[in-house]
């Protein structure tokens, strides 16, 4: 995970042969994660239960996910043109020793919707509380 690619606080990057390249957690990322693995909250846990190579193939998989959706993002709302790697061109690209950085890179993903969320909750609270408190 490396610096923000857009100023969106959802949409995370991973650098890709010294480029960095967005990835978004979409409602398309997570209906396709979930038709394969049925319970987006456990994907993660999911995924370390797995023998080694099915684990291989199941990050790599939903990194394409979240890659071709960061560039459809980066598309809609900043007009850039970014390239999107296949399954087949992301095996290529990472070594078998990156497999702990991409797993990382899931996961900070996949969370940052929700822990943003989190903190607009606690903000929304606290200015309840100070609004409701009299003085």
């Amino acid at each position: 995970m490396n610096a923000r690619i857009c100023d969106n606080p959802k949409i995370a990057s991973i650098t890709i042969a010294g480029q960095d390249y967005p990835l978004n957690f979409s409602i398309k990322a997570a209906k396709r994660i979930i038709a394969r693995f049925e319970d987006i909250d456990n994907v993660l846990a999911t995924l370390a239960d797995m023998p080694v190579n099915e684990q291989f193939d199941a990050i790599i998989w939903i990194l394409q996910i979240l890659l071709e959706q960061g560039v459809a993002y980066m598309r809609v709302f900043e007009g850039e043109e970014i390239r999107v790697f296949s399954v087949e061109d992301l095996e290529v690209v990472f070594h078998v020793t990156d497999i702990e950085t991409l797993y990382t890179a899931l996961a900070q993903t996949m969370s940052a919707g929700r822990i943003q969320e989190v903190e607009v909750e606690m903000k929304d609270m606290q200015e309840k509380n100070r609004i409701a408190t009299p003085e």
